[in-house]
């Protein structure tokens, strides 16, 4: 799993204000639930991540198991 899911890129839409910040947070949950969408058994618990509360790019770690970790990023755009 740890190949299937080191490196891959997610994008994300959400609205935000002119100062990029979010109308919300973007969560564990919903990271998971993308991975999901692309085939892979990823738990919310499994990422490693605070809330993502403003547009950028952000590292994300997957922890597969306990010394067994993936790298993503995610990409948090302004939905226009």
């Amino acid at each position: 799993i740890k190949s299937k899911v080191d490196g891959i890129d997610i994008n994300i839409i959400s609205e935000a204000n002119d100062q990029g910040a979010l109308y919300g947070a973007i969560t564990q949950k919903q990271i998971a639930e993308i991975l999901q969408s692309k085939g892979l058994e990823i738990k919310p618990d499994m990422v490693v991540s605070t809330l993502i509360k403003s547009i950028g790019e952000f590292k994300v770690i997957i922890r597969h198991y306990e010394e067994v970790e993936s790298q993503i990023k995610v990409i948090v755009t302004k939905k226009s």
